[in-house]
């Protein structure tokens, strides 16, 4: 049995075609895209690559306040143990 035969005898799963489980919404950003021509499609990527940016810079300032926040414990932790053993 040859390879395009398995693919083409096998039935098809809901992951094989996900945006059949997509809400409507989905649907029509989907649709949309596919009406899109070249321009707006670069323009629409570019727009995402500009999220994407936006979201690294939010999630290393939060790590960031995250890791003071840890020094801060530490500080406090360690002065309410040296004012215990005083």
């Amino acid at each position: 049995m040859s390879l395009s035969q398995t693919t083409t005898d096998r039935c098809l799963s809901s992951s094989d075609i996900p945006w059949v489980l997509d809400p409507p919404e989905r649907l029509l950003e989907q649709a949309d895209l596919l009406c899109m021509n070249e321009r707006e499609l670069l323009a629409y990527c570019t727009d995402l690559q500009q999220e994407a940016q936006s979201l690294r810079q939010l999630l290393h300032v939060s790590v960031a306040q995250l890791a003071d926040l840890t020094v801060q414990q530490r500080q406090q932790l360690r002065q309410t143990r040296e004012r215990a053993a005083a």
